[in-house]
């Protein structure tokens, strides 16, 4: 018979599932300067990105992700009354859990990795 889990612990699992929809937003929202094929064939719509705001947002979440993550893999520990079954598949799970942040956090450092490269390739193309 499967275990409910604490609110506490529904309510973060639908934080890292929020947070997951945000990942990688420098890939998704940060555009570099014109190539020159592009400069030469038509006037680009928009200007490059300048702002560091996804990059940030990214090195953020990069950081906290991780401890979150760590956290819920700690589990509730020993004595909560569960079976020893329940028990070996609360573990199985907080450690997917665990691991997974850490996938996570490595696909936001790399986002913010190239998101503060583009930005900077903007402000040096605007000067």
């Amino acid at each position: 018979m499967p275990t409910s889990m604490k609110p506490s612990r529904t309510i973060a699992i639908l934080a890292v599932a929020c947070a997951l929809l945000d990942s990688g937003c420098s890939f998704l929202f940060v555009n570099g300067p014109p190539t020159a094929h592009q400069r030469e064939a038509f006037e680009p719509l928009e200007a490059c990105t300048d702002s560091l705001k996804s990059p940030t947002t990214d090195t953020v979440l990069a950081a906290g992700i991780p401890l979150f993550g760590l956290a819920l893999a700690a589990g509730p520990g020993q004595g909560t009354g569960a079976t020893k079954e329940a028990s070996a598949n609360q573990d199985r799970t907080f450690a997917v859990m665990g691991i997974s942040s850490l996938v996570i956090s490595a696909v936001l450092t790399t986002s913010a990795i190239w998101g503060f490269h583009t930005v900077k390739k903007c402000r040096r193309y605007l000067e």
